[in-house]
């Protein structure tokens, strides 16, 4: 979100951590892929099994570890579906906003309050999102479903799945490359692995946490793409299906603010 395009605010104190980049993992299921008509009901159960998601609304807490340094932050996340996302950035402590990124439908802002600029596009908010957390492979889809634990409703004509010895089945969305591991009862996500595009490798990995209610209270998390770092995000008041406003993502951009591409 500097001068010329937005900063990857979640990784862009981590890229002054490390000095190379990490080898991907390779992504093995302990099993091999169902055929056919079993994988097609594999993938059709979950998509029985999982909450119907209209909104979400969420604050997280990150922290995002590199040798002995680290970085946090602190998230507001408020989504309407079918294409309405909202991301605040906050420091620590404070109540003042960082930047944040507002997209409904193909109409993306991301708005730097630190150096008062903004940038405005129509496209995909996916590649908006990738450069406003710094992460390769992240999606609104995917954003809710780490938030939420729900996860996407599955295309069963295009997706891969493993049903797993521990009670889980890993689907493999292939229009987003990831892998969702869910839980067999209950269509709970459990894991992830973003997967590099022309072949099995792991450009992010993560496991969810749950301690009370339906929602995962904190995921572990590896980044292997485009640098190494490990971190921890608390999920903490995460609502499902809540009202909200068109007003939410209707954010003015004050007059001072200069517009950069």
């Amino acid at each position: 979100m500097l001068k010329s395009r937005p900063l990857p605010l979640f990784l862009c104190l981590v890229a002054l951590m490390v000095s190379g980049c990490a080898a991907r993992p390779p992504f093995e299921p302990e099993t091999a892929p169902l055929v056919g008509p079993n994988a097609v009901g594999a993938c059709e159960t979950i998509n029985a099994q999982r909450p119907a998601v209209t909104s979400f609304r969420s604050m997280a807490e990150s922290t995002v570890t590199s040798g002995r340094s680290s970085v946090s932050f602190r998230y507001v996340i408020v989504a309407r579906n079918p294409d309405s996302l909202r991301i605040d950035l906050l420091p620590p402590e404070g109540a003042f906003t960082l930047g944040m990124l507002i997209a409904q439908g193909s109409d993306v802002r991301v708005i730097n309050t630190q150096e008062k600029t903004y940038s405005r596009q129509s496209g995909d908010a996916a590649a908006a999102l990738e450069q406003f957390l710094g992460l390769r492979g992240i999606s609104p889809k995917v954003v809710e479903g780490l938030v939420t634990g729900v996860p996407p409703l599955f295309d069963c004509s295009q997706a891969v799945a493993f049903e797993e010895p521990n009670g889980t089945t890993i689907v493999i969305d292939e229009r987003d490359r990831v892998a969702w591991t869910v839980s067999t009862e209950g269509a709970r996500v459990r894991a992830f692995h973003v997967l590099e595009r022309q072949e099995d490798s792991v450009r992010m990995e993560g496991m969810l946490y749950y301690s009370r209610g339906q929602s995962p209270s904190s995921m572990s998390l590896s980044v292997f793409d485009p640098r190494e770092a490990h971190g921890v995000v608390l999920f903490k008041r995460i609502t499902l299906n809540p009202p909200i406003a068109d007003e939410v993502f209707e954010v003015s951009v004050p007059e001072s603010y200069a517009r950069v591409e």
